[in-house]
């Protein structure tokens, strides 16, 4: 295990090359196995843009936070966040959490989610909430933090030009703070 340290800052519009390049290769790494390749392209054009990343930059709905090194403030991932209200319950919404793909097994997502856990006790929440692709590994990673299963479901998110329909088939994950 690394004995890096990470801290996280809000992301700026310099920022969007590092989280396109980011997940493009998180996604190259772990998502062909189940995704086409046009879907990670509709995917990747839909959610990480330039103009759909510097809406959420400019002001939301998602804020976007880099975590870096500590000490030499080198990008090592990224977190995008939402508070939302149901009822009486105000819970963080992990919109995304990406790493470097080489970083993975080093702790540095458990510093994340400790860092997460944080964030959303300052910001009065009472639980965590994720989706997760069902075929995604990370689900075991979320798991061993806490979070369990509370939902299956499979979203339409798009269709391609030759009429492929675009699915989401997540997990919904909560984890009590």
């Amino acid at each position: 295990m690394d004995s890096r340290l990470i801290t996280c800052r809000f992301a700026t519009s310099a920022d969007i090359g590092f989280i396109q390049a980011t997940v493009r290769c998180s996604w190259e790494t772990h998502f062909k196995a189940f995704l086409t390749d046009d879907h990670i392209r509709f995917d990747m054009q839909r959610e990480y843009g330039d103009a759909v990343l510097r809406q959420h930059l400019d002001g939301g709905p998602q804020t976007f936070w880099i975590a870096q090194d500590a000490v030499t403030a080198i990008p090592l991932g990224f977190v995008a966040t939402e508070r939302l209200e149901q009822g009486e319950i105000a819970t963080l919404m992990i919109h995304k959490v990406y790493l470097d793909a080489q970083l993975t097994g080093q702790g540095i997502g458990s510093q994340l989610m400790a860092w997460l856990r944080s964030y959303a006790v300052q910001l009065g929440c009472s639980q965590l909430m994720l989706m997760v692709n069902r075929y995604n590994r990370a689900k075991n990673f979320y798991e061993a933090h806490g979070f369990v299963i509370t939902e299956e479901t499979d979203t339409q998110v798009g269709e391609s030009e030759t009429g492929e329909t675009y699915w989401r088939n997540d997990y919904r994950m909560v984890s009590v703070l």
